[in-house]
């Protein structure tokens, strides 16, 4: 099984890699490791056949080591840089790019729509009515086989703001992008599987059926299955549109969908609907018919012995004892898991598919440490947001003395981090918030700080600057900050030290000036000072890096950097530590923001960054990318995130 993932892996990354090249590869498409289904002939309408394989889980790809394995921490790593300061020449960004998109207005910080019909509507173009899209045209000027190749490559990075990129635009109605002539578009692909040994190959996923699969793979649930609920039928192979039902079933998202399993199961016949269909009925309280599918199922060689343990065991019988072996985790199961709604072992929080994860995580847990390790994980690479973090934070159980003195209940990492932020919410005391939101602070790895930014502006609260809270003035700056509450920071900032050459302010200013939080006229008397202390502190080797780093992405997110500045940084030693960028993904970033191709910069710097930390060189491309095609104000947020990853200090 492991030479087979490496086979996939590798295959897909060649066929990838062809695409970028610019060879003529029309579609790629994702199988999983099972037997595939027979594929269903695609109706006349529908613009491209129909694949029977379902996108790889995030997972199950051999790209990274999952995050669902315990991973060092952050800071026992070495920030990642690179040595010299010289990047390629790149074209004049100096004009700004015509936005036909939502765009964040840097004066008043509202979102600004603009709307635009689609011209000769492909039934691929669908989209989710959210208005934070990225353009009606963003598609333009991409070739569908790149296209293809990307949707089927991106995962979930360790960069928020990328991941929120990724979601808008997979969730964007968008003029499709276009095929090449009809002959190569009716050619089939090689699939990115196992068929590349000699077995017969599939047809290509269509686009419509590659969006639905990565927002499974992005934890987006719900709008996944608003995708597939509006898709024409034949548009999605019957695997992807299987997943998507079973998953929402399982998530409890859709309360018409079972209503519904009976024609999805004669539609999309290809896939096995035994599990959803025993589940409806059971939640219909039809517990003769759920018998009924069940025993059909136990005739059937492709069972799941778990699933029919649970449901006969634990729903349909009395036992409130589970399984030992809950894994691997199917949406079914997990479906079943929530009917039977009984504590659930730490084993099961080990390694899930992403697209499970958010459901899994309302679930009662046995081990609570184990919930919460999921749950931060989670958090850190991009698969859960602050809102599930929350609920994760808040189900854990802890007495009132516990609540009321938290710094005294002898609590650590994981559950000290969910103690004090219900703590927080429960304390009226301005002072005692903000001592708790600072603990927190100090306590969270700075990935988590990135996500956990919400979180910790609630657990502050609205607090005023007050003289008799200076001398916590620079921290909670810092919190108002992380939550995106620039106004409130910017009001504390005016009552920290405002010598930014020393100490903790030192190492905040370009995060404060990445954020918007320092004016014009400031930022251009102070970056010298600030320079200087860079350049002349006790940690020269530290600090000289981060200066390094600091002048990139204040020059990729559009802060200008004297000449002089960069004449001391060349002249200041060079981080030894290298990283190599793929020059395929580099170069066609560069390209396609020069374009102003949108959804192809978005997917293309998703790709750059990967699942693991994102190298300075990735970062610095990837924010200038963003702020090429006219997303300054996500350029921003992400240079300041890496930054704080980049430059972390134990």
């Amino acid at each position: 099984m492991r030479g087979s993932r490496t086979k996939h892996v590798f295959t897909r990354h060649v066929f990838f890699a062809l695409a970028l090249a610019g060879l003529a590869l029309p579609a790629f498409a994702q199988t999983d490791h099972r037997s595939p289904a027979p594929a269903k002939a695609a109706p006349a309408s529908a613009a491209a056949p129909a694949a029977s394989g379902p996108p790889i889980p995030f997972v199950s790809s051999n790209r990274a080591a999952s995050f669902l394995k315990t991973a060092p921490a952050l800071s026992d790593s070495p920030a990642p840089a690179f040595s010299g300061l010289a990047m390629p020449p790149l074209a004049d960004i100096s004009t700004p790019v015509a936005q036909s998109f939502p765009a964040t207005n840097m004066k008043t910080g509202k979102l600004e729509i603009a709307t635009a019909a689609l011209p000769a509507v492909s039934p691929e173009s669908v989209g989710v009515p959210a208005g934070t899209g990225l353009g009606a045209d963003m598609w333009k000027g991409t070739p569908r086989a790149m296209a293809d190749a990307l949707l089927a490559a991106i995962e979930p990075t360790q960069a928020p703001v990328l991941n929120d990129l990724a979601r808008r635009a997979l969730t964007t109605a968008a003029v499709a992008p276009e095929k090449a002539d009809a002959q190569r578009a009716a050619k089939p692909a090689m699939p990115i599987n196992e068929a590349a040994d000699g077995d017969a190959t599939t047809p290509p996923l269509t686009l419509l059926a590659l969006r639905v699969g990565r927002l499974l793979d992005f934890a987006d649930t719900a709008d996944a299955w608003k995708l597939a609920a509006a898709a024409d039928a034949g548009l999605i192979d019957d695997t992807t549109f299987h997943r998507a039902a079973a998953t929402a079933l399982a998530a409890n998202i859709d309360p018409s969908l079972c209503g519904k399993v009976k024609n999805f199961a004669a539609t999309y016949s290809g896939a096995n609907w035994g599990e959803e269909l025993a589940l409806c009925q059971i939640e219909d309280k039809n517990t003769k018919a759920a018998q009924v599918s069940l025993d059909i199922m136990q005739a059937r060689p492709d069972r799941d012995p778990t699933f029919l343990q649970v449901v006969n065991r634990n729903i349909l019988g009395d036992s409130r004892t589970l399984p030992s072996q809950l894994t691997p985790l199917t949406p079914a199961l997990l479906g079943a898991l929530r009917l039977a709604n009984l504590p659930l072992p730490g084993g099961v929080y080990g390694h899930p598919d992403s697209a499970l994860i958010p459901a899994l995580l309302a679930l009662p847990a046995h081990e609570k440490v184990a919930q919460l390790s999921l749950a931060e994980r989670a958090a850190m690479h991009g698969i859960i947001g602050a809102d599930t973090l929350s609920a994760t934070y808040k189900s854990i159980k802890f007495g009132p003395s516990e609540i009321k003195a938290p710094l005294n209940a002898g609590e650590t990492g994981l559950r000290m981090r969910a103690l004090l932020y219900q703590a927080a919410l429960a304390s009226q005391d301005p002072s005692t918030r903000i001592a708790y939101a600072a603990k927190f602070l100090n306590t969270a790895p700075v990935a988590l700080q990135n996500v956990a930014g919400k979180l910790l502006a609630d657990m502050a609260g609205s607090v005023k600057p007050d003289k008799t809270l200076n001398a916590d003035a620079l921290q909670v700056a810092q919190i108002y900050m992380l939550g995106g509450k620039v106004a409130e920071a910017k009001a504390w900032l005016a009552f920290a030290p405002a010598d930014f050459s020393t100490g903790e302010a030192r190492n905040l200013w370009p995060q404060f000036a990445l954020a918007g939080m320092i004016s014009p006229q400031a930022y251009a008397s102070g970056f010298d000072t600030w320079l200087d202390a860079e350049l002349h502190a006790r940690d020269q080797q530290h600090a000289r890096n981060d200066a390094q780093t600091a002048a990139l992405l204040f020059d990729a997110a559009g802060l200008p950097v004297p000449a002089a500045a960069w004449a001391r940084l060349l002249s200041a030693p060079q981080n030894a530590l290298h990283s190599n960028l793929p020059p395929a993904l580099l170069e066609r970033l560069r390209d396609a923001s020069a374009a102003n191709r949108r959804a192809e910069t978005v997917f293309l710097g998703a790709a750059l960054a990967g699942p693991n930390a994102v190298s300075l060189p990735a970062a610095v491309e990837i924010a200038r990318a963003l702020r090429r095609v006219g997303l300054a104000t996500e350029a921003s947020s992400f240079a300041r995130d890496e930054f704080a990853l980049l430059t972390h200090r134990s």
